[in-house]
């Protein structure tokens, strides 16, 4: 009989979990880093999950009806303006009809994408024709945070002050970040970021970089013909270029062949990594150090 009642009392405490899981809500986010900035405010009161696969092209990308099996439950997503959010929105709310979409930029001017290889703003192409990397600027983070901070405090008003507890150690965070990179980043005023996708147009813009973006449009591998002109382009300003830098979920090839015609050094950066804070540290310890070895 003891043997019975402890065996009882086990299955008992180890369903309870599961039903306060059941009960905290489900929060959907676009691209990683925001999985990351949810549980840095909310911490344990929602359960933040990322909509996108690990190391696919967000922008090239579109959900399947098996994608959608996950997020039937959640209560709410923080979009960026990607452009798969809308139609993968369309198809969630026709199975989960109360979900509710928040834009993170809503407190800010967003960067236009439509540009050239000559301005420090990125091709990403998305439905609303704006620069989506807006996570690799710290300032924006924390306006982005703030929306978070206060779209959760509406959702679950009983946890509104550790929310603003967080949201406020976050902040005081990402300022003095952005403190430290104002003056390790000041040298290299207008000097250049070679990339192969424009990831790193908000962050340029925050710190006066030059991003000059290989990929001639959203996906699309430069011409033999291009790349001898960047070639010919970069080498007029060799002494400015920073490095070049790669990500995992674009090709690279052509920033490879760049890289060995100009004998430039190849930085491998993953912008959409969960831990943004992390990524942004990375970039500017790869700036700073690339500008020092320029100078020796």
């Amino acid at each position: 009989m003891k043997k019975y009642l402890l065996l009882l009392l086990c299955l008992f405490s180890c369903s309870k979990p599961k039903e306060n899981l059941s009960l905290t809500p489900l929060i959907l986010v676009s691209v990683e880093p925001y999985v990351s900035m949810v549980q840095e405010i909310a911490g344990d009161a929602v359960i933040a999950r990322c909509v996108l696969p690990s190391y696919v092209d967000p922008h090239n990308w579109e959900a399947k009806h098996k994608d959608l099996e996950s997020y039937d439950k959640a209560t709410l997503w923080f979009t960026i303006g990607e452009g798969f959010e809308s139609p993968l929105l369309k198809k969630l709310k026709s199975i989960n009809p109360h979900i509710k979409s928040i834009p993170l930029f809503q407190t800010f001017e967003r960067i236009s994408s439509c540009c050239d290889h000559h301005h420090d703003h990125s091709h990403a192409h998305n439905e609303s024709g704006f620069d989506t990397h807006f996570w690799l600027d710290p300032i924006l983070d924390i306006k982005q945070a703030k929306v978070i901070c206060d779209t959760l405090s509406r959702l679950i008003p009983e946890k509104a002050l550790m929310f603003e507890e967080n949201y406020f150690h976050l902040k005081e965070k990402l300022t003095h970040m952005d403190e430290t990179f104002s003056k390790s980043l000041k040298p290299l005023r207008n000097k250049i970021l070679v990339t192969s996708h424009g990831a790193y147009t908000y962050f340029c813009k925050r710190y006066n970089i030059k991003q000059l973006v290989i990929e001639p449009s959203e996906g699309k591998e430069p011409r033999p013909k291009d790349l001898t002109l960047l070639v010919n382009e970069l080498n007029k300003e060799h002494s400015q270029i920073l490095g070049i830098f790669t990500q995992p979920q674009h090709s690279n090839k052509a920033a490879k062949i760049l890289a060995n015609a100009l004998s430039v050094k190849v930085y491998s950066v993953d912008p959409y990594k969960k831990n943004y804070l992390e990524t942004m540290v990375l970039l500017e310890t790869y700036l700073t150090a690339a500008n020092e070895s320029t100078h020796h």
